[in-house]
């Protein structure tokens, strides 16, 4: 899920790179002629003394750009909502441009998660700590086989689960008010969780999940998953932001996987996730969602079986003035490049949309108040 971008950060500064990031499937066919305008310039133009092609798009202030495939400062390229249900079918909106990724003008933020199923961007406080409880048993059905879907799979050509998405007794929800405007998100996202368990050792899936509050759709984004005995942290390893109010936290924690410690049963440990990088933006009246649950069956997503070893647990996440868990989030400093209208999520390229099963007082409580949505 982040291959490409670690390759990205280790190619040494002295090496001509780039980098184009966009929703979809595998292989879309180059559906913006961005590779070929790559290797043209540096296969054809270059060595021919002409100049290379260009691309336009719009850059942090939100105006547009044109500038050669290999001008430095804009040889990153961020696709938002490229549409089509196969990739040759792929069509792509202009994109936004930036100078490396992370992208340096990132407006990074901490927002926390309380025991009431709320995040926003103010710590727990001892009014409202509390904690929040799931069990971890192997009896996860939302990711096997299918990615969710009942069989038989959604119809060719389309993207939609015809199956809810239940909020079971194995995971533990937190979401945001609705959003008051597009908001866009585009990097890495950590959630940082202080978690306790019955068991000596327990594995911690995570999902993150956009809800459109008005219809009750909801688009599955991007996850992470951290075995709770590897939480240690090798700080010199791990990725830091580099700018900025919070210059110098920790966006990617470098786990490796050698220093196991085990914990007591209701022992209260820091347990940092890495949730794998997205981009997406999410429109007004929809939500945020974090899903923290038991390991599925399988593991579709990374196309292997997940064999999960841990015995069953009870799994309690810790909201307090001291174990403030919480999400750092990569919001973009302005709105990507969009198409006119919101796009269907049956439409979007990649998406897996479905219904999910909500009780009504939760669905209430996140429709209740759109107009005092956070807005970054």
């Amino acid at each position: 899920p982040r291959g490409g971008y670690i390759l990205w950060q280790d190619i040494p500064s002295g090496i001509a790179k780039r980098l184009v990031v966009s929703n979809g499937q595998h292989n879309p066919n180059d559906a913006a002629f961005d590779k070929a305008g790559w290797l043209e310039c540096y296969v054809i133009d270059i060595p021919a003394g002409r100049a290379c092609p260009t691309v336009t798009g719009e850059d942090s202030a939100g105006t547009a750009v044109t500038a050669a495939v290999n001008d430095p400062a804009y040889r990153v390229l961020m696709y938002f909502d490229s549409m089509g249900t196969s990739s040759a079918s792929q069509k792509r909106d202009v994109p936004y441009l930036t100078s490396d990724w992370p992208a340096p003008e990132t407006n990074w933020q901490r927002w926390y998660l309380h025991p009431d199923g709320g995040v926003d961007t103010t710590p727990t406080t001892a009014v409202d700590a509390g904690t929040k409880s799931y069990l971890s048993t192997t009896t996860d059905e939302r990711t096997s086989g299918t990615l969710g879907y009942d069989l038989p799979a959604p119809p060719p050509g389309t993207n939609v689960a015809p199956v809810t998405f239940a909020d079971g007794p194995n995971e533990a929800r937190w979401a945001t008010a609705p959003f008051g405007q597009s908001t866009a998100l585009s990097g890495p996202i950590l959630l940082d969780l202080w978690l306790s368990s019955t068991a000596p050792d327990t594995d911690v899936f995570v999902d993150v999940l956009d809800l459109n509050t008005k219809t009750g759709q909801m688009e599955y984004l991007q996850r992470g998953l951290q075995r709770e005995s590897f939480r240690a942290v090798d700080v010199p390893a791990s990725q830091t932001i580099q700018s900025g109010p919070l210059a110098g936290t920790i966006y990617r924690p470098y786990h490796d996987f050698l220093t196991q410690d085990l914990s007591l049963p209701g022992q209260t440990n820091e347990l940092p996730i890495e949730i794998f990088p997205l981009g997406h933006v999410f429109y007004p009246d929809h939500a945020l969602v974090i899903d923290v649950h038991a390991p599925p069956v399988n593991d579709p997503l990374s196309t292997y079986a997940y064999e999960p070893t841990q015995a069953p647990a009870e799994n309690t996440v810790v909201m307090s003035v001291s174990d403030q868990s919480s999400l750092l989030l990569p919001f973009m400093p302005v709105l990507p490049p969009l198409w006119p209208a919101e796009p269907p999520c049956s439409d979007i390229a990649g998406y897996v949309c479905f219904t999910p099963a909500v009780n009504a007082p939760e669905l209430g409580a996140l429709t209740s108040a759109p107009g005092n949505a956070p807005v970054p």
